[in-house]
């Protein structure tokens, strides 16, 4: 195995050795992968080794890559899917009967991130019994979700400077993004994220979502702007604001 100090890769002139990578400017290494018949690259990024897969210039031109040929790729996996429905089908029934314990421990990680948490809140809006049950469908597509939750993370970073941004909207307190899986029980967590229709006689469209903390939209629950304004202006002649 290579150690850090040799860093065997091509030369700028096309040759095997120690030196950098020719195209991106890169240390690299060659290490001994058991398993592999050849050695495996690693490259030096920010004063970490990586694989390739992981340079950012390879990122940025897979990207590009996937950006330009998006309609043909997609095309060329309708085709090979239809011709290896079966095979393919099987072969994911297999892993998952083979691999329950991995899959829910891959599952709860990716849920109690930002993207996973949020990715799951913005499903459940446009979840067809959902959307029956309280009579209204959604106004907005989930890509228009996104650039409005950025949008709110913007704003709290302008009036808390301090913060990340990701505030309720309403308690201005920090949210969380806790779910248990695998235990059989579901977990109330009253501070993960949660998106609120702020007023409740609308459907969820750009304007009227509020992303805020579980436990301040429980509270809210179906209240509508005039029942909240009736209750201030008792509050207000019974003395108690």
């Amino acid at each position: 195995m290579c150690g850090p100090g040799k860093n065997v890769g091509v030369t700028e002139n096309r040759e095997r050795g120690t030196g950098k990578m020719r195209k991106y400017n890169y240390e690299t290494k060659n290490i001994i992968v058991p398993g592999l018949k050849r050695k495996r690259t690693y490259y030096r990024v920010n004063g970490e080794w990586v694989t390739k897969g992981m340079v950012p210039e390879v990122q940025a031109q897979r990207r590009k890559y996937h950006q330009e040929n998006k309609e043909r790729n997609r095309e060329n996996f309708r085709v090979w899917y239809s011709n290896n429905k079966e095979k393919t089908l099987k072969r994911h029934a297999e892993y998952r009967k083979n691999n329950k314990d991995k899959i829910t421990k891959v599952n709860a990680e990716y849920q109690n991130t930002e993207h996973g948490f949020i990715t799951g809140s913005i499903g459940s809006i446009f979840k067809p019994s959902s959307c029956r049950k309280r009579g209204l469908w959604p106004a907005i597509t989930r890509k228009d979700v996104w650039d409005e939750f950025e949008k709110h993370v913007f704003e709290m970073k302008q009036k808390f400077p301090e913060s990340d941004g990701r505030l309720c909207i309403y308690c201005e307190n920090p949210w969380t993004y806790k779910r248990t899986y695998g235990t059989g029980k579901r977990v109330k967590h009253t501070t993960n994220f949660s998106i609120d229709r702020i007023d409740n006689n609308k459907t969820y469209q750009v304007g009227n979502l509020g992303f805020c903390c579980s436990g301040c939209n429980d509270k809210k629950h179906h209240a509508t702007l005039e029942l909240m304004e009736n209750v201030i202006r008792v509050a207000k002649e019974k003395g108690l604001r």
